[in-house]
């Protein structure tokens, strides 16, 4: 099947949101289908140093497929370009990231399927989605959590009528590229990690709400441990640094930013992964608050990468997590982090029942059932 994916995100860059476009459109690619990923073209857009030649192994993908960007000094022209190409191409199916696109392909014919990751609407969509949900060539929308379900069918009266077109599908992971059979020592050799202490990791971003300073205050406790946090941009870490050195933490190491293509072998030479969301959580720009509905790419990477997982309890991440495949804690109780990990750290077996029963949860999740799925 000939199928179009529009998305509105920068590519590349470090946002989660390219990541999961990209792994979206190999998985497409690898279930057998042709797949285009068109994506707008304005270099004012772009605020990442990163050559354009290195967007596949930016996001370690092996299946390359055509990426088309669009010219789009201004919205209306991007529209317009949109609707000359997408005519052109004459695909089987659209898979849209972007709502006022998912209304021009459905008014023009084309079978589409819009994926969603925010309730939150420009006031434009809360016309046109009405619109466009009743029409035969809408599809589906395809949401990442059943908190989300639940809230634009709460918010939006359309979507209860039309509640059999909305899909859930949390977010995914390349599997096989997580199984790392290399021993730890051997791995923190290699990426010149080699502390003679356990090793307590955090990957992502350091945005407000993604429990930094929670962090900070656990690494005070366990000085036993050495904290790896695996990403962030410069300025961010140059931040958190100038608070390590006031409160006199030695213990924490910064990579910096590293590719996805890298990831697995970091995650796999921890010992413990960390996932101290706050009850509020900013994403990428500073925008809102998506502690109610996300679906975190780092979940699924954590579970199959064999580590144990100690998590923030909230409502949404028990979609996925329960206390049989990591701990979950209360992001507000450091005591509580602090004796999870000592309990990992102490009991081997329990520790090993975790992990094992997080990889069998997670094979779930990969990245072409999910796609299989949408499509279905």
């Amino acid at each position: 099947m000939k199928v179009v994916y529009i998305s509105d995100a920068v590519i590349p860059s470090l946002t989660a949101n390219s990541i999961q476009v990209m792994k979206m459109c190999q998985a497409f690619k690898t279930i057998g289908h042709e797949i285009k990923l068109i994506i707008p073209n304005n270099p004012k857009f772009n605020k990442y140093d990163i050559p354009w030649s290195s967007r596949w192994d930016h996001y370690g993908i092996d299946k390359r497929f055509n990426i088309v960007p669009i010219d789009c000094k201004s919205e209306y022209e991007y529209q317009k370009n949109l609707i000359k190409l997408i005519t052109s191409l004459k695909p089987d199916l659209v898979y849209s990231r972007n709502i006022f696109a998912t209304f021009l392909m459905v008014i023009l014919g084309f079978e589409t399927i819009c994926e969603i990751h925010s309730p939150r609407f420009h006031w434009l969509h809360k016309i046109i989605f009405p619109i466009i949900i009743r029409l035969n060539a809408f599809l589906s929308i395809v949401v990442i959590s059943n908190a989300l379900k639940s809230i634009l069918l709460r918010e939006n009266n359309h979507f209860f009528l039309y509640q059999k077109k909305i899909k859930v599908l949390h977010d995914g992971v390349d599997i096989e590229r997580f199984h790392i059979e290399q021993d730890k020592n051997n791995l923190r050799k290699e990426l010149n990690l080699n502390y003679n202490l356990s090793m307590v990791g955090y990957a992502g971003h350091l945005y407000k709400g993604r429990g930094i300073n929670l962090i900070f205050d656990i690494s005070k406790n366990l000085p036993n441990c050495k904290f790896i946090i695996i990403g962030g941009n410069q300025k961010d870490i140059q931040l958190r640094k100038k608070v390590m050195k006031e409160k006199r933490i030695k213990n924490i190491v910064f990579t910096g930013f590293i590719k996805n293509h890298d990831l697995p072998k970091y995650l796999a030479a921890m010992d413990i992964l960390l996932m101290p969301y706050k009850n509020k959580v900013q994403i990428s720009g500073g925008g809102g608050d998506t502690s109610k509905w996300m679906s975190p790419l780092k979940m699924f990477e954590y579970m199959a990468s064999g580590t144990a997982v100690v998590s923030s309890d909230l409502p949404v991440l028990r979609e996925v997590l329960s206390e049989n495949n990591s701990i979950l804690c209360d992001p507000n109780n450091k005591d509580q982090w602090i004796i999870a990990i000592n309990k990992l750290l102490s009991d081997k077996l329990f520790k090993s029942n975790i992990e094992k029963n997080a990889r069998r949860k997670v094979k779930l999740f990969d990245w072409t059932i999910r796609a299989e799925k949408a499509l279905n």
